[in-house]
């Protein structure tokens, strides 16, 4: 049976939206796992992180600011997650990826050391709070919070107090205030700051051989060298009463992923 050159033309051109809509659907898992939005992150002079989007213009990086850019609805108008990455070079700029859970979770899942939190990085529950080289010293700790708008983590004055016999800062005055300055050379030296994490099951809890969950700071991280070649130590001491919090400023988590789940209720902490 033969066809016309007219007919067979009108059978190609009634194919190609079926066939467009056919890569569209096979291209639809692929752009699911992609996040809305990329925010870079740049550190000021101030050594606070700034964040600037075309939605919301520069403003410092903290939580109520990531808040806000998730409630746009150009992105999604409940928060889902929110990937967070601060380089340990400060030379480097971080990121924030705005997106689905899929988007957020796929590429630290195996990473991660999930929290549950009622509000992402606030009250988040751990065991303790303690400082360790080789043997540890350690304190009862129930709560801790993240601060992104700092850089110093804030610690009860027992384990500050050994910190500071660990680093033996010496304190340099300038136009901005002045800082705890200690030696470069003496980074392999000084101790690791260690959170211990609630449990992430019921089945955990009950299990005594499973090992403690802890988020470990160590002294590349709560050390920032500066430009000048000056080494600042990132801590401070805790001055509230009552029940003493764990502010953990960026510096706790530089070079690390974080990743805030507003669907799932949790925290999640990078190794």
């Amino acid at each position: 049976m033969m066809i016309s050159a007219n007919l067979l033309s009108f059978f190609c051109l009634a194919g190609i939206p079926l066939l467009s809509q056919a890569q569209q659907n096979q291209q639809a898992p692929l752009k699911e796992h992609q996040p809305e939005l990329v925010i870079p992150l740049t550190l000021s002079d101030e050594r606070t992180y700034s964040l600037k989007s075309a939605l919301a213009g520069a403003r410092q990086l903290s939580l109520k600011a990531i808040e806000k850019i998730e409630s746009y609805g150009e992105i999604n108008s409940h928060p889902q997650t929110v990937s967070i990455n601060i380089p340990l070079n400060p030379a480097q700029s971080g990121t924030i990826a705005l997106g689905p859970v899929a988007s957020n979770t796929l590429r630290v899942q195996q990473e991660l050391k999930w929290v549950e939190t009622r509000t992402p990085g606030e009250n988040v529950p751990i065991t303790l709070i303690g400082i360790r080289k080789g043997a540890m010293v350690s304190m009862d700790a129930y709560t801790a919070r993240l601060a992104l708008e700092t850089p110093y983590i804030s610690l009860p004055r027992e384990i500050y107090d050994i910190l500071i016999q660990a680093t033996n800062p010496t304190p340099y005055q300038h136009g901005k205030g002045y800082d705890d300055v200690v030696d470069c050379g003496a980074l392999e030296r000084y101790p690791d700051l260690v959170l211990g994490l609630e449990p992430e099951t019921d089945e955990e809890k009950d299990d005594e051989d499973i090992v403690d969950r802890e988020i470990v700071i160590t002294p590349k991280q709560y050390v920032l060298k500066t430009e000048e070649g000056q080494c600042i130590l990132l801590a401070q001491r805790v001055y509230q009463l009552g029940r003493e919090e764990v502010v953990l400023g960026w510096a706790a988590v530089r070079g690390r992923d974080v990743v805030l789940d507003w669907v799932n209720k949790r925290t999640g902490f990078g190794r």
